[in-house]
């Protein structure tokens, strides 16, 4: 009996719980390209670059893709800062460089803010660089920009390697159109295995992918932030403040200071485990329990204390009553006689 009030009562606690716990487990909606999602990026160990502190660290150097920069770039306390002046010689990227090795899979992320951008822009556009440098023979480099052009604003997405002529060839992938009136944003790589994807975020916004590629899984070698004008000589300046670096591995320059290692939650929403559905489910078994001991108290029909037997003066019978018949009339059930129990 126990058995069965307690399945009844607890039965529907227990198909509620289930029916959460279903819900809850159900994977969420996943962001940008539903098919073929590369797997998750294995990043164990982070570096974070403030530019703030300027460029003399071992693991940072000027970058000039022709020519000397001078002067440039130089920092303040928003970041590195870039000013391009327009009666300049050098009309190739000019920027900063950072020297870490990354192995395995990666994610790069740059900050970026266009202080001044010339008007009109050049063809080509003038804005922020996020490059890659892998090492292969070919030395392929990734590349995405936010950048301005003539009539609009735009993030892009292309790759370099080099010929066996020993000449650059660019090929681009893809140019989205950017908000005009958002300066201020982030660049980010992601490899994943042997897919690179690139996402870009404009202010305070999250991630969208605007292109993946599939590369080598070679090492990284360099990252440069930079700016860059369409190989003209226009007045253009960006800051850029802060660089993160995150990889299934990092290697240090030598001087450098120690990494920070982070452990890194690759498991998806859907697979975590679920702390306050567990925590809900004990509070409903513990509940149901309670309400069934309760109902089990109320059914289960109480023997009143019964005084010592008394025989009925006529017929002997062996009667049961009640131990607060003392004093009180009692009929016997068999003859009918009254007798008074004393």
């Amino acid at each position: 009996m126990w058995i069965r009030l307690l399945a009844r009562w607890a039965s529907p606690w227990l198909f509620f719980v289930y029916l959460s716990y279903g819900l809850c487990a159900q994977e969420p909606p996943k962001k940008g390209p539903k098919e073929n999602d590369p797997a998750v990026p294995n990043l164990v160990q982070t570096k974070e670059i403030l530019y703030r502190d300027g460029i003399k660290h071992p693991y940072l150097r000027k970058y000039s893709q022709h020519g000397d920069a001078g002067e440039l770039p130089s920092s303040d306390e928003q970041g590195l800062r870039i000013a391009l002046p327009a009666n300049r010689e050098n009309l190739g990227d000019i920027g900063v460089e950072c020297l870490h090795r990354l192995r395995g899979d990666f994610e790069i992320t740059l900050e970026y803010d266009l202080i001044s951008v010339p008007n009109p822009a050049p063809d080509l556009g003038a804005g922020a660089v996020l490059q890659i440098v892998l090492d292969t023979p070919d030395t392929f480099r990734a590349r995405m920009g936010r950048s301005r052009k003539k009539t609009k604003s735009t993030f892009g997405a292309n790759y370099i390697t080099k010929k066996t002529d020993g000449k650059d060839d660019f090929r681009g992938i893809v140019a989205l159109p950017a908000n005009e009136n958002l300066t201020k944003g982030r660049l980010r790589m992601v490899r994943a295995a042997t897919t690179l994807r690139y996402l870009v975020a404009e202010g305070a916004g999250e991630f969208k992918e605007i292109a993946r590629k599939d590369v080598p899984q070679a090492d990284v070698v360099s990252v440069q932030a930079s700016c860059a004008t369409g190989w003209q000589p226009v007045a253009f300046e960006v800051r850029f403040p802060r660089l993160e670096l995150r990889a299934t591995s990092i290697d240090e320059p030598a001087g450098a200071e120690p990494l920070k290692v982070t452990k890194v939650d690759n498991v998806s929403e859907a697979e975590r485990p679920h702390y306050f559905l567990y925590l809900g489910l004990a509070l409903t078994v513990f509940v149901a329990a309670f309400a069934a001991v309760g109902v089990m108290r109320r059914r289960i029909p109480r023997t009143a204390a019964s005084a010592p037997p008394f025989d009925c003066p006529r017929c002997q019978k062996k009667l049961k009553i009640p131990a607060d018949s003392m004093g009180k009339k009692v009929r016997c059930p068999q003859c009918g006689n009254v007798s008074v129990i004393e």
